[in-house]
């Protein structure tokens, strides 16, 4: 009776351990010193109900792993309903959440995009980094950068001969140029434009000079 009382408090300190497979074969070594033992079998009982709810975890984290956010979050409330202070299952459900928002924001950015409303994408885009830096990242980038350009070059077909979308469209142009510095054609396009608002700046006291910056954007972008 002392062995098997010894052992039942091993069972109950590994199972509040939540080490499952030490505290099965202690509630076997139990049942074969006390066969019938009502604390054992409820101790193996409750161990195939943590297995299940692992495993429950175990498939969500792979649907999240997979893409599937929603199988994902399906699985989760499943592990809620079955034992609502389930260790991590909020924080997992929440982390869920988030990512499910993500890519509804990702998915928005895309369609705002084949509208070219790029105003809007890079507003989305911006969100998703402050968000979570690493999300995508790649994907991210390159359309923030399509936007950019692409934003851009909608000022200046836009400006009418008008400076101030021009100077617009260089801040949209310096952006661009800081997540691809090496893109000798877009710094060049940049530079066309540079020389465009100087030379507007220059026309009220210098009209020479003017005239000498905006022939080089006319040859180059009549």
């Amino acid at each position: 009776e002392q062995r098997v009382s010894s052992l039942r408090v091993d069972l109950a300190n590994l199972l509040a351990d939540g080490a499952l497979d030490s505290a099965e074969g202690k509630a076997n070594e139990i049942l074969e010193s006390a066969p019938g033992d009502q604390e054992a079998l409820e101790a193996l009982a409750e161990i195939e109900r943590q297995r299940g709810l692992r495993g429950l975890v175990a498939d969500a984290r792979r649907a999240m792993e997979q893409g599937d956010l929603r199988g994902a979050e399906s699985l989760v409330l499943e592990v809620q309903a079955r034992d609502p202070d389930y260790p991590g299952a909020q924080a997992l459900l929440a982390e869920i959440a988030e990512r499910i928002d993500q890519e509804e924001t990702w998915q928005a950015a895309q369609d705002l995009a084949a509208a070219e409303d790029w105003q809007a994408v890079i507003d989305l885009l911006l969100q998703i980094r402050e968000q979570d830096p690493q999300y995508r990242r790649q994907e991210v980038e390159g359309l923030l950068f399509q936007a950019y350009v692409a934003l851009a070059r909608q000022l200046i077909r836009g400006a009418n001969a008008d400076p101030g979308p021009i100077y617009q469209a260089i801040e949209n142009y310096n952006k661009a140029l800081n997540l691809r510095a090496g893109d000798r054609a877009l710094r060049q396009e940049r530079q066309l434009a540079v020389k465009f608002v100087e030379g507007a700046a220059a026309y009220q006291e210098d009209a020479a000079r003017a005239v000498d910056a905006w022939e080089e954007v006319y040859e180059t972008e009549p």
